[in-house]
């Protein structure tokens, strides 16, 4: 088990620490309303995680599927695929994040509720989801192909620019430090991989001519 899964176990166990650690600033350089504020917007991203998890296991055995029969390009192929039949279910729902974010609010919370007035935040972690999307779609390529060391060191990129510079931006200016910190984190997030894959299908293409 060691052998097979111990850098996917490190990387879920990143992957923890890095979702929990903005709330934890928040708490400790605020307080609990700053952190009650955070997870009210972070609740709005909770329901998409059924399409991000389900469709990350379909793509982890497609490309794995596809590599054991040699052929990256189909790799590829089925991972454009099945990366925009998510994003068709994806998009209307992030879109009217996007568009009615207080409304979206006061449906959720009621009229009367102090998180009507985080629209600008709902909009700023919906473009986040983005970003968490294309992220997830890439790790899952990059197991597929076992590449699960890759996967461990892109979760290390994310870490490590969730603690600098999104801890500071989170203990000096609350939650909107947090988001900031949040979507740079991400953005360096899903930019390691990309690069990754397009230098496994590079090779690969060299290779074969």
């Amino acid at each position: 088990n060691w052998q097979l899964g111990r850098w996917l176990m490190l990387t879920l166990v990143f992957h923890a620490f890095a979702n929990l650690m903005f709330p934890w600033a928040l708490g400790l350089a605020h307080d609990a309303a700053e952190v009650g504020r955070y997870q009210a917007v972070l609740n709005f991203l909770g329901a998409i995680n059924p399409l991000r998890f389900g469709l990350a296991n379909v793509l982890v055995a497609t490309a794995a599927r596809a590599r054991a029969n040699g052929d990256l390009r189909a790799s590829m192929n089925a991972v454009m695929w099945y990366g925009s039949v998510g994003a068709v279910l994806l998009v209307p729902y992030l879109g009217v994040l996007l568009l009615w974010p207080a409304e979206m609010l006061r449906l959720v919370y009621g009229a009367g509720s102090p998180y009507v007035t985080l629209g600008a935040a709902v909009r700023v972690l919906s473009m986040g989801c983005v970003l968490i999307y294309i992220a997830q779609i890439a790790e899952a390529t990059l197991l597929g192909l076992e590449r699960s060391r890759a996967v461990f060191q892109m979760t290390l990129v994310r870490v490590a620019f969730s603690v600098v510079p999104g801890l500071p931006l989170a203990a000096v200016y609350g939650l909107d430090g947090a988001l900031a910190g949040i979507l740079i984190s991400h953005l360096a997030w899903v930019t390691i991989p990309l690069v990754m894959i397009c230098r496994a299908f590079t090779r690969r293409h060299h290779t074969a001519a």
